[in-house]
């Protein structure tokens, strides 16, 4: 509060002066005032028509209040005023994907990357797309430069980082390469545990488990969620199978929803166990 009344009394006395205006914008954002931030950066852009910064942070307003439409945009007059930002490339692709326009968010991510080429954020949101237009081969090759760039900083890595590269493997039917990585994720698994992270993202994953993996997962999610009254459902249904034959196994979703059909073989599953048996 103090840095808005701050920004406020500096437009007081000089109220033609757009970076005021979007410093003010920029306070009001962080106290959430969203709103009032994207009146703030719009009248920074009235004076300075040509400031990219404004739009960019305009952008990410627009962003945080959902309305994507009038997000693309400020972050294409950001690009246009403030030339190749890798940051506004990588912004406009999520803007893209949550409209379902997915050529113009594989685009943006394709762009993101080159001008940003260690950024494995970049990559992993273009596997993404990739995957979401069917092009697995592609997808895999974005998911696993993020994986080995994520590698350089692998403790502070968001999860679904490995969660996806791992997934993508598994619908190209890859055992070899989700073998050669097994013990990589595994550890980062047991790593988010100890943590207390959420791991959500591996509720749609596949990997060969033991029974003392099994439990801790099953409890970590069970504390995530509040739904320490299903873990035993989880525990059974996980423990009916028999690991020597099935090595692989999913994470479904449902187990959040509390049903009896916590973890199932599905027809990769039996295609894996073969091939590991």
């Amino acid at each position: 509060q103090g840095a808005k009344k701050h920004h406020q009394a500096s437009i007081r006395s000089d109220p033609g002066f757009s970076d005021g205006w979007m410093n003010l914008g920029n306070v009001l954002r962080s106290l959430g005032e969203l709103e009032a931030s994207v009146q703030a950066y719009e009248t920074a852009a009235s004076l300075k028509p040509d400031h990219g910064m404004v739009y960019y942070n305009l952008g990410i307003a627009l962003w945080e209040k959902g309305e994507f439409e009038r997000a693309i945009s400020a972050y294409t007059l950001s690009l246009t005023f403030s030339g190749k930002l890798a940051s506004a490339y990588y912004n406009l692709g999520m803007c893209y994907q949550q409209l379902g326009r997915l050529q113009e968010s594989r685009w943006s991510f394709q762009n993101a990357t080159q001008i940003s080429p260690h950024s494995y954020e970049a990559y992993n949101n273009l596997g993404a797309v990739l995957e979401q237009l069917g092009s697995i081969p592609e997808a895999i090759m974005a998911y696993s430069s993020a994986f080995r760039l994520a590698q350089k900083n692998w403790s502070s890595v968001h999860i679904s980082i490995i969660a996806n590269y791992y997934t993508s493997l598994q619908t190209a039917c890859n055992w070899q390469e989700m073998e050669a990585i097994r013990t990589e994720v595994l550890e980062r698994v047991n790593t988010g545990i100890d943590a207390n992270e959420d791991l959500q993202p591996f509720n749609c994953i596949l990997y060969r488990l033991d029974e003392h993996l099994a439990r801790r997962i099953a409890r970590n999610q069970a504390a995530m969620y509040d739904i320490s009254n299903n873990v035993h459902l989880y525990l059974n249904s996980i423990l009916q199978i028999d690991l020597k034959v099935l090595q692989v196994g999913i994470l479904l979703d449902n187990f959040r929803n509390g049903t009896n059909l916590q973890y199932l073989p599905s027809v990769c599953d039996v295609l894996s166990s073969q091939r590991f048996a």
